[in-house]
């Protein structure tokens, strides 16, 4: 774009305050994915769209925007507008430019609890939070999606995220965090389900309860 149009066409892409475009990749429950290059200001909405959508048949349940260590939005964020103040505040982040888009087909509790295994997996170890607080996290959510929470899971959840984000050194240890933090900002009700009902709406996770009704019947 910058051959084509020179740095002027380039500035006056986008919103004043944050000019130019940016490569987003593409995945998920949508028609054409791939990667497209988008300016600065449009809505998440906008960007589905040039994936073509959803295929038919297909309920929008979740945005998992930033990657590995994104936060992952409910269907009311597709009118949020891509940059980084109005992502930071939703609780996400533009990271490596990935938006997968989830249908509800997916457990938005089994995609946050792998996507903090794999944080934890690839944390440096550095610090205690992050070495020994995000294994911990992936371990909440490990139980939860297998039908053994132990007391409170949310308050421990919330309260050891909270930790881990506040003393981290390094954006990894902030963001590591997002997806579960996620789970109790938007999600509650499916995250309810699983820790108080042993059940998992979309029908992916196997809870303790569940295992035993299914050999029983």
């Amino acid at each position: 774009m910058i051959l084509n149009g020179g740095m002027d066409g380039f500035e006056w892409t986008g919103p004043r305050d944050f000019a130019g475009t940016v490569l987003v990749q593409l995945s998920g429950a949508v028609l054409r994915p791939g990667i497209a290059e988008v300016p600065f200001g449009v809505t998440l909405s906008e960007i589905v769209d040039i994936a073509g959508g959803l295929p038919p048949s297909h309920r929008l349940k979740a945005l998992l925007v930033g990657g590995p260590s994104g936060g992952i939005l409910p269907p009311e964020a597709m009118s949020l507008v891509y940059d980084h103040e109005n992502l930071e505040r939703a609780g996400a982040h533009i990271g490596s430019g990935s938006i997968v888009v989830v249908d509800q087909h997916s457990c938005v509790v089994d995609l946050a609890a792998v996507l903090t295994r794999f944080c934890a997996d690839e944390a440096c170890g550095k610090t205690i939070p992050c070495r020994i607080g995000l294994r911990r996290l992936a371990e909440i959510g490990s139980r939860i999606c297998e039908g053994q929470p132990r007391g409170d899971e949310v308050t421990r959840l919330s309260d050891l995220a909270h930790d881990v984000a506040a003393s981290a050194l390094c954006a990894h240890e902030r963001r590591a965090t997002l997806a579960l933090a996620s789970l109790v900002r938007y999600f509650r009700d499916e995250l309810d389900a699983h820790i108080l009902r042993n059940s998992c709406p979309a029908g992916i996770c196997h809870p303790k309860a569940d295992a035993r009704a299914g050999a029983t019947s």
